[in-house]
């Protein structure tokens, strides 16, 4: 009898040795949730922390929060920064193209105040110029409408008072666009008549009729005038 005895205690400490569960009622393993996040050790990944678990919003915390085993990827809600494409590498972005993410991706930055995209001289820091209508700083303001525009890039023009194609050297005007009533060339040496100009024919009424600085007999473009 006493042999017995001592067997079957022996029997039953070993068996409590080989226990992994806890005592819950259940012969189902119960595992830990250190964190109370509502998931164990076995499917979190972090079980130290609160605000990792699997599905949980992935912010921009150096963390893997969702648990499918990538840190910042895809974050919602809870963290993220806008970026905006700068296909034209200028430094400043379009705001309607966009991603969100914890970092910006090649291609992207923080900035979306880029007007044109397309075009690295067209930004707000650009130096707006006569170029057909390109708003090079980004104001909304394109060439002669644009006070900012660079003096040095406008042409100068010449009032033609007499509409004959050629302008007065002494009238002149700066724009991007040629204005009414001005033309590119100055050479009219009399804007108030239109029969004296470049192209005009030299005849005898003592007028320099083809601006050449010559009239008359003294003008070699000119046969002898008639003598009374």
């Amino acid at each position: 009898m006493r042999i017995w005895t001592t067997s079957l205690a022996i029997l039953l400490i070993g068996n409590i040795g080989c226990d992994n569960t806890r005592d819950t009622g259940s012969s189902t393993p119960a595992y830990n949730d250190a964190d109370s996040d509502g998931f164990t050790e076995v499917t979190d990944c972090d079980d130290a922390d609160p605000t990792v678990f699997p599905g949980a919003t992935e912010d921009c915390d150096g963390k893997d929060n969702d648990c499918n085993g990538a840190i910042d990827d895809t974050p919602g809600t809870g963290g993220g920064t806008t970026w905006y494409a700068d296909n034209d590498q200028d430094g400043y972005g379009n705001a309607a193209d966009t991603v969100t993410g914890c970092t910006p991706p090649e291609g992207y930055v923080a900035d979306s105040t880029d007007c044109d995209d397309t075009r690295p001289e067209a930004n707000p820091l650009g130096a707006e110029v006569c170029d057909g209508g390109v708003d090079n700083d980004c104001d909304g303001l394109t060439d002669d409408d644009d006070p900012s525009v660079d003096p040095a890039s406008k042409t100068t023009f010449y009032e033609d008072s007499d509409n004959d194609g050629y302008g007065d050297p002494l009238a002149t005007q700066a724009a991007c666009a040629q204005p009414s009533g001005y033309v590119p060339g100055g050479d009219d040496c009399d804007d108030q008549d239109d029969a004296i100009n470049p192209a005009a024919a030299e005849v005898c009424d003592d007028k320099d009729n083809d601006c050449d600085g010559l009239t008359d007999d003294d003008d070699a473009d000119l046969s002898d005038c008639p003598t009374e």
